[in-house]
């Protein structure tokens, strides 16, 4: 087979995200903001409702037996205070609509936060904590189900020496890639996640064995078929391969058990001569 390339381009460090303690803390600080805003408000309005429904009461038993000089001033307090009446309702209705405003940006900022604390900033794919607490609902799912739940652990061959060869920047453009090719061979509910380092980890629910063989052979040939190019210069990296461990779930076992075994099979992969996939 001939090996076709695959070009690489460089892109600026990405930055570190913000972390989730210090995200729900800004915004727990911004949510008592707008109660206590919202409970003066609400309070204040409170007050005028009860003055006025005072003012009201006492403008209608005045109004019994009354001059007309009487019931026009009557009247003319009346309306003042229904003005001001509405105008604190209205302020009131602003408020709550600003409230809600923030809400939803506050909702907003949760789910980003939420999402960056899921993802490996270096490859945008799932990172460990993510990878973890999928791994435990779907383990459970299984147990439940008695639907088969299989794992991919797998490790880049020899990446240290590709980056003391080619530098950090080059092996991380090559995490990239494999994190991308990884995402496009999924499907459906699989989580792809980068598990550490130059290790990466794909959870496939409803999946056997022999589907999770047949996919990570997948994985294994279409990396190493790849020639890696840098674009902006043309220069080539040569091919990177990898060493592949599968397992099933047995639907009792740990989750830590269930890993181990993966990791068994990846490293019979790899002291069997790397670039294979485990069981055969």
């Amino acid at each position: 087979m001939n090996e076709r390339g695959v070009s690489l381009t460089e892109g600026p460090a990405t930055p570190a995200a913000p972390s989730l303690d210090g995200t729900l803390s800004s915004v727990g600080k911004r949510f008592d903001d707008i109660l206590a805003r919202l409970s003066a408000e609400t309070g204040e309005a409170q007050k005028e409702s009860s003055a006025y429904k005072k003012i009201l009461e006492g403008v209608g038993a005045d109004l019994i037996n009354k001059t007309n000089e009487v019931l026009v001033e009557q009247l003319l307090l009346l309306r003042k205070e229904t003005q001001r009446h509405a105008e604190r309702l209205a302020r009131l209705e602003a408020e709550l609509a600003h409230s809600d405003d923030e809400l939803t940006s506050l909702r907003h900022a949760l789910r980003q936060a939420r999402h960056e604390a899921e993802t490996d900033a270096l490859t945008g794919i799932a990172n460990r904590r993510s990878f973890d607490g999928q791994l435990a609902e779907m383990m459970q799912e299984a147990a439940v189900t008695r639907e088969p739940l299989s794992l991919i652990l797998l490790d880049i061959d020899h990446f240290k020496r590709f980056n003391d060869t080619h530098g950090h920047k080059a092996g991380d453009l090559v995490l990239r890639l494999v994190a991308s090719r990884l995402s496009d061979m999924v499907k459906g509910r699989d989580l792809v996640a980068r598990y550490g380092g130059e290790e990466f980890i794909i959870l496939l629910p409803q999946t056997h064995l022999e589907g999770g063989r047949i996919l990570a052979e997948k994985i294994r040939a279409g990396v190493a078929a790849n020639q890696i190019i840098i674009k902006r210069t043309g220069r080539s990296l040569g091919t990177v391969t990898l060493s592949i461990g599968v397992a099933q779930y047995d639907g009792s076992e740990s989750a830590e058990g269930f890993v181990e075994r993966a990791d068994a099979q990846l490293y019979l992969a790899k002291s069997s001569g790397r670039n294979r996939v485990m069981p055969k």
